[in-house]
């Protein structure tokens, strides 16, 4: 079992899709949250979705933290 991401990786995963995939980051996300809610994954949903979190955080000037 492996246990749950960092904060620390959560948010590098952010730079790295920020990074890679610019104006089409919402796009890539949701096509990664959805592909795992169509498996019947919901952990690994849930880690995009905290990626898509944090994202929308950091771009609208949110709480970092």
């Amino acid at each position: 079992m492996t246990s749950p991401p960092t904060e620390w990786e959560i948010w590098a995963c952010v730079h790295r899709v920020r990074r890679q995939h610019g104006e089409r980051a919402w796009g890539f996300l949701a096509d990664q949250i959805g592909g795992f809610l169509l498996a019947g994954d919901e952990g690994k949903a849930r880690y995009w979705r905290d990626i898509e979190d944090r994202l929308r955080r950091l771009n609208y000037g949110g709480s970092l933290h």
